[in-house]
């Protein structure tokens, strides 16, 4: 008996340590020595992704619990999401899962998404995002092709989820900047941002979506992609602070309650800024605060 204990232990071990690698962006800002005259934004996909956000109170998906500890919802589905290389008959169903919930939530907005491609939104957000430095500027391009070189290019990969109650749209994207000429190398910076949605008001939270051919929706999708980059660019290019003091926050999103824990990058009377203990960077709207004051 004791054997086996050991050997189950043992798996359960391995298993850890290989959805950890595969599930963890690690955060990376390798800032270059000479300014920044130009940042390039690439679309990393032509599609943007949607996907229904899975509630891990729910024992279908509860020992993602354990293999992704600190991860909420929608972090977590972004670890499974954007990594391919998935055998485990554990991780299939949990895949399964998640397209099934896609299917299910979405499935009255896909009039409006069908028509939200990446590039859309990259263009749109080049109109309203600002570099932090006087010596930078940014813009977009197509392809990374050889011709940029020494370039810098920013790529992001936004995965937007939707609460099962369809209450709370929230982005996670994985963003990496490098030098054109060394894509598979080394980045100069790598992340992943969650935006957490505004706080909707509205007796029917679909029909709040729909009206007027999905305006809010819209709306709601660029607005978070636009923050996406702009903390992006932020985080890049300013000079890096010391760390400062930890803080617990709670925060309702959708039809339950997370939890992070990090620095507050930034607190005003619309949203905080944490960069969690992993080094990403999560906003949430201030009146999706449980509490009125984070706990130290």
């Amino acid at each position: 008996m004791r054997i086996f204990f050991c050997l189950l232990i043992l798996v359960f071990l391995s298993a850890c340590t290989k959805y950890q690698h595969l599930g963890y962006v690690s955060h990376v800002n390798a800032k270059p020595s000479t300014p920044v005259s130009k940042v390039f934004v690439h679309a990393g996909a032509s599609n943007v992704a949607f996907y229904g956000k899975v509630d891990l109170t729910n024992a279908q998906v509860a020992s993602g619990q354990m293999l992704y500890p600190g991860y909420d919802g929608a972090s977590f589905l972004a670890g499974i999401i954007t990594h391919a290389a998935i055998s485990s008959s554990l991780l299939e169903k949990q895949k399964k899962e998640i397209q099934r919930l896609a299917e299910e939530v979405w499935g009255p907005y896909r009039q409006v998404t069908e028509q939200i491609n990446h590039q859309m939104l990259l263009e749109s957000s080049l109109n309203v995002v600002a570099t932090t430095g006087d010596q930078t500027t940014i813009g977009s391009t197509p392809q990374v092709t050889a011709e940029l070189k020494n370039e810098v290019v920013a790529e992001l990969l936004p995965l937007y989820f939707l609460s099962k109650n369809e209450e709370t749209l929230s982005l996670v994207s994985t963003v990496k900047i490098f030098r054109a000429g060394n894509k598979q190398g080394k980045p100069l910076y790598q992340n992943q941002i969650e935006i957490v949605g505004d706080l909707i008001q509205a007796e029917n939270f679909r029909e709040f979506w729909l009206a007027n051919d999905g305006e809010a929706l819209r709306l709601q999708i660029q607005n978070q992609y636009n923050t996406a980059l702009q903390l992006t660019l932020n985080d890049f290019l300013s000079a890096q602070p010391k760390a400062g003091q930890q803080e617990n926050i709670k925060y309702q999103d959708g039809s339950t309650t997370e939890f992070v824990r990090g620095e507050v990058l930034e607190r005003n009377d619309q949203r905080v800024v944490v960069r969690t203990l992993r080094g990403w960077l999560k906003v949430i709207p201030v009146e999706r605060l449980v509490e009125s004051s984070a706990s130290k």
